[in-house]
């Protein structure tokens, strides 16, 4: 049962914000996607990665600059929406949506291939609505739940990381692989640009995520949202750290290996490399970091529709706050359901969803770099050229070269996605009239609870 005067509860520290998004970025999920980079990026897949970081940096510097301005719930649609208007606004948490509706899905569906191959009597539709299911019950309770529960999985994984490395490292130094710790992938002697850039484009998917920080502005403490842009930025930088040392190792070690199948190669290096006993944890590790990641995932997505529900940009009833939990309940159930039914029809094919996600999430980052531009342009006609400038301009130009290097497929669903905000727009929401303008806690306590 919601309440007329609910809101979001302020409990979140600087710490759990930084949780938050190294947990949503996935730290294993190098082991995940290892073999479709390494194929994509002509065998530079840690390179790929230092790259997408690089990409993701001026994002990241435009997030953390427009979240001191517009600490709201929404993220890239409050800019917008802030920055350029009510349609730029709307447009942003469409494209947005986009990526993600499908991240969740796309997670759920790693997580059930991964539970299956261990347990194989249990199909993986099954495990989908398992998993759908135990992180609605989780967010359900709070954030505050989520970000502890978050944290001590989180930490399961980092664990598993540091194991990989050391090993990894003494099985090099034995021998293995390329017989010691080297460089080939992060800077190889020869490097083909018109095959890393797909690999960049790839790698980039894996950062999704430090955005999602941002969409948790009205969940912090007071005394903690000035270290909101420290905490996306930080975030994505230890991430991309731990991404870049596992590429390469990962590459140093399949030195002579022959990739029989893209989607289990950092598992069969392992296998072989390690042993058996350190593949299978790497296995059980992508599993718990994938249930985990799901959490903070869908609590974005939620997040993102309960802002547009309270601007009605989407259905109104999406703004609503449980009055016990303080969480937007409405918009869980239905990213549950989204994500449920993305999984199901999704589950064999994994691969496909993965080219979908960058579109939207690209799209957004565009209209971002430009609410900065805007913002700080137009309105109070700021003198910090590097911040307010050219960090913006130079993350238009890396969002629209990374967006040029999408798959077909990608592009096509962006594009009928695009085209189906368009209608939404010209059709039901034009001329709606929306919470525009006031205050945050006065449009909390205009809604009507059920």
């Amino acid at each position: 049962m919601s309440q007329a005067h609910g809101k979001l509860r302020p409990v979140l520290r600087f710490s759990d914000l930084l949780i938050y998004g190294m947990t949503y970025m996935v730290p294993v999920a190098p082991w995940v996607i290892f073999g479709f980079l390494h194929v994509t990026s002509g065998g530079t897949p840690a390179l790929a990665y230092l790259l997408g970081m690089g990409c993701m940096v001026f994002t990241a510097a435009s997030y953390a600059t427009m979240v001191e301005r517009v600490p709201r719930a929404g993220s890239v649609y409050a800019y917008a929406r802030e920055a350029l208007g009510p349609f730029a606004g709307f447009m942003a948490g469409w494209l947005m949506l986009l990526d993600y509706i499908l991240f969740p899905a796309l997670t759920c569906v790693f997580a059930a291939i991964g539970l299956n191959s261990q347990i194989p009597a249990i199909p993986r539709e099954a495990w989908v609505v398992g998993l759908v299911l135990v992180t609605l019950a989780v967010n359900w309770f709070g954030i505050g739940v989520s970000a502890r529960i978050s944290a001590v999985l989180f930490w399961v994984s980092v664990a598993a990381v540091g194991a990989f490395v050391i090993a990894a490292v003494i099985a090099l130094n034995g021998g293995k692989g390329a017989g010691h710790v080297g460089m080939q992938s992060l800077w190889p002697s020869h490097i083909v640009w018109q095959s890393l850039l797909p690999g960049v484009a790839l790698g980039v998917m894996s950062y999704l995520g430090f955005d999602g920080i941002s969409t948790l502005s009205e969940e912090v403490r007071p005394e903690h949202r000035h270290l909101i842009g420290r905490a996306i930025m930080l975030s994505l930088l230890l991430t991309g750290v731990l991404f870049v040392v596992q590429a390469s190792l990962l590459s140093d070690l399949m030195v002579g290996f022959d990739i029989r199948d893209p989607a289990s190669l950092a598992y069969d290096v392992a296998n072989a490399t390690l042993g058996p006993t350190l593949g299978a944890v790497m296995t059980w590790t992508v599993v718990v970091a994938a249930i985990v990641a799901m959490v903070p995932i869908c609590a974005g997505v939620a997040r993102l529709m309960y802002a547009m529900g309270l601007d009605g940009q989407l259905p109104r009833v999406l703004g609503r706050v449980h009055a016990k939990h303080g969480t937007p309940h409405v918009a869980m159930l239905l990213t549950s359901v989204i994500a449920l039914v993305v999984a199901l029809v999704g589950v064999d094919h994994a691969d496909e969803l993965s080219t979908m996600i960058n579109f939207g999430a690209l799209g957004g980052f565009l209209l971002l770099h430009l609410s900065v531009l805007r913002f700080f342009g137009k309105r109070e006609k700021s003198v910090r050229f590097v911040r307010h400038r050219l960090v913006p301009c130079i993350g238009l130009l890396v969002s629209v070269g990374l967006m040029l290097s999408l798959s077909p497929l990608a592009l096509e669903v962006g594009a009928g996605w695009l085209v189906a905000g368009l209608l939404l727009w010209a059709v039901a929401l034009r001329g709606r009239p929306a919470s525009d303008g006031l205050p945050v806690d006065e449009v909390m306590d205009s809604r009507v609870g059920v």
